[in-house]
Formats: C-alpha cells, sequence, structure tokens
C-alpha cells in the first residue's frame, strides 16, 4: 500500500471511513489538493481511496506505488516535475487530467516494517 499526494486542480474532502480520513489529512499537511492510498494487485493500482481525482486504479506498472514496493520498506519517492523524469512523464496522470507534475509517495508498513499490500 501507498500514499501518494500530487499538486494539480481542487481540493475536495468527502468520504468518512479511516482512509478517506488519512487521504484528507495528507492534502491539509501537505495542501495539495490530490492524495490517494493505492493498493496493487496482479494488473492494477486501484486507489483504495483518494481525494480530488475521479480515477479509480491505473496500471500496475505505471503507478508510483509499484515503483515504490520495489524500492523496498520505508521507500519514499519525490518527484518534482514529472514531465522530466523518464520513469514518469508517459504517466497517465501526467500525459492526461489531472495533468500531475509534482508528487510524493511513501511505502505504508506495519509495525514490523513490512510493506502493507505489497502483492
Amino acid at each position: 500500500m501507498g500514499i501518494v499526494v500530487t499538486q494539480t486542480g481542487s481540493v475536495e474532502t468527502g468520504g468518512r471511513d479511516a482512509f478517506d480520513r488519512l487521504t484528507a489529512v495528507v492534502c491539509a499537511a501537505f495542501d495539495a489538493p490530490h492524495a490517494m492510498i493505492t493498493v496493487l494487485d496482479e494488473d492494477l493500482a486501484v486507489f483504495r481511496s483518494s481525494v480530488g481525482l475521479d480515477e479509480t486504479s491505473v496500471p500496475r506498472l505505471q503507478s508510483v506505488s509499484h515503483v515504490l514496493v520495489g524500492m523496498g520498506p520505508g521507500a519514499v519517492v519525490v518527484v518534482e516535475d514529472a514531465l522530466a523524469r523518464p520513469d514518469f512523464c508517459q504517466h497517465p496522470m501526467v500525459v492526461g487530467p489531472p495533468y500531475v507534475r509534482f508528487f510524493l509517495g511513501a511505502t505504508v508498513c506495519t509495525p514490523d516494517g513490512l510493506p502493507v499490500g505489497g502483492g
């Protein structure tokens, strides 16, 4: 499982479960209009919770969460300009709506330090 925070578009809040509250807190903490909690399955990165986005999933191999899981426990990815990064410049959320440029991603780990939902 990974949390990704992006900056573009407008801030929206909503939802009532713990994941939705967490994404809202992340948006507020980073003054970001978008946040998502992503769980990976075999083929997709599924947005378990998101703020300010219409998308519900992206192909796993194109997801920031896939990169995070590959980096191991405690991984963090900071991308200041997604268009300038060869590994993310063709991402569907970079080349299309919501036209993400900056994002921050971090792996969610258990108390034992193991990535959650890395599948």
